[in-house]
């Protein structure tokens, strides 16, 4: 899930892998195992591309998404994207 939910918002923000990583500092490569699924982060990552994104941590890893608990517009596509992702 927290795959889904970085790679799309992260698109979303149109920010790319290596300007997240270069934000994060990490190397590329983390990043993209980490959208692949392939890597697991800790707190600190979370916490730090929850900033880099400008968004609350635990957007980062809901499994379901409440599209009625967001009030502003971005933050409403943002999560009905997330889901249409999720449910690919």
């Amino acid at each position: 899930r927290l795959s889904t939910n970085i790679k799309t918002i992260r698109i979303f923000k149109g920010i790319t892998q290596t300007e997240l990583a270069r934000k994060a500092s990490i190397s590329n490569d983390y990043i993209n195992r980490i959208e692949n699924g392939k890597r697991k982060p800790g707190y600190e990552f979370y916490k730090s591309a929850a900033d880099i994104l400008d968004l609350p941590v635990h957007l980062l890893t809901w499994d379901k998404l409440e599209l009625s608990k967001f009030k502003d517009k971005e933050s409403k596509v943002l999560a009905k994207s997330i889901e249409e992702n999720f449910e690919k």
